[in-house]
């Protein structure tokens, strides 16, 4: 079985492509993710115990700016990315917080049209 599901290649309005591969069959270990602006982040692909509270820090700044901006994205071309993060990775608060961006994103965008 794999370990890694690609979940695609996205846009943004500033030609940013953000590769994200979530991690499928390991619970303790963050998605990898690439982008052509910055490269590989940090905090991409690594296992809980790797985690200071800075590296912490910057992935939740990832999770409230790409979780937003797809919710806004995807509320107009009907697609939905599935959350990168497994449920029981950090205590499963990662992917509540992206779940709670990504439906700040997809609301912003239902009120701006």
């Amino acid at each position: 079985m794999q370990s890694w599901l690609c979940t695609g290649l996205h846009f943004s309005f500033l030609d940013v492509v953000v590769v994200i591969i979530s991690s499928v069959c390991r619970e303790n270990r963050a998605p990898v993710v690439f982008t052509n602006a910055i490269g590989r982040s940090e905090w991409s692909g690594l296992y809980e115990y790797q985690f200071t509270s800075l590296i912490l820090s910057e992935l939740n700044d990832f999770i409230r700016f790409e979780a937003h901006r797809r919710g806004y994205n995807e509320s107009r071309t009907q697609r939905h990315t599935e959350n990168p993060f497994h449920s029981s990775f950090l205590d499963g608060r990662p992917k509540q917080y992206w779940n709670k961006h990504y439906q700040i994103g997809l609301a912003v965008a239902l009120v701006s049209n």
